[in-house]
């Protein structure tokens, strides 16, 4: 995953689109705490998807919603990676999610609310779409 990080402009650049982060600003304290000072940076949420082992695994409990979608689309992207190196995946399906996590390059997204439903429901297809997949798995091999 490719990485560029600003103060002015959080992004996630892939080849040839982005994933932004449409939080302004920062939050004085993580989601369900009262501790300030302990919400992550965005480098921090970046760091949890590019995580070697976990990425998959992070629930961005401790981030409010614009932050656990930006960290989600990034799942979505890097799971979507992973999925292109297989001949038998549903194109169309695949188009739909890119779409929808990937900032627009159109201007008929006119609101944070839109756009953060858009970035939503890939989100949920991308994980029912791994439960799926494992139950496959499990019904091929046993």
């Amino acid at each position: 995953m490719t990485r560029q990080l600003s103060t002015f402009n959080n992004k996630y650049w892939g080849p040839g689109f982005t994933i932004s982060r449409d939080v302004e600003g920062t939050y004085p304290r993580a989601r369900n705490t009262v501790v300030m000072g302990s919400y992550p940076s965005a480098a921090s949420i970046y760091d949890r998807v590019d995580d070697s082992n976990h990425w998959y695994l992070h629930t961005f409990a401790d981030c409010h919603l614009g932050d656990f979608l930006w960290g989600t689309c990034m799942q979505t992207e890097r799971k979507q990676i992973l999925r292109r190196q297989h001949t038998d995946r549903d194109k169309v399906l695949e188009a739909l999610i890119d779409r929808g996590i990937r900032d627009k390059t159109f201007p008929d997204i006119p609101d944070v609310g839109v756009n953060r439903a858009m970035r939503h429901l890939p989100s949920m297809v991308q994980r029912l779409l791994v439960c799926i997949e494992n139950l496959e798995i499990q019904v091929f091999s046993g």
